[in-house]
């Protein structure tokens, strides 16, 4: 079986990092020309 493992620094604190990830304004700003949409839990 082939494994790709992929690690990725990020500088700056993991607070930051976590609340970002969460972020639908910014997943809509990096999603912008691909059409694709955020949409809310049931």
């Amino acid at each position: 079986m082939t494994k790709i493992h992929l690690e990725t620094f990020i500088n700056a604190p993991i607070e930051r990092v976590f609340d970002l990830a969460r972020s639908i304004d910014l997943h809509k700003l990096s999603a912008k020309g691909t059409k694709e949409e955020a949409i809310g839990e049931g």
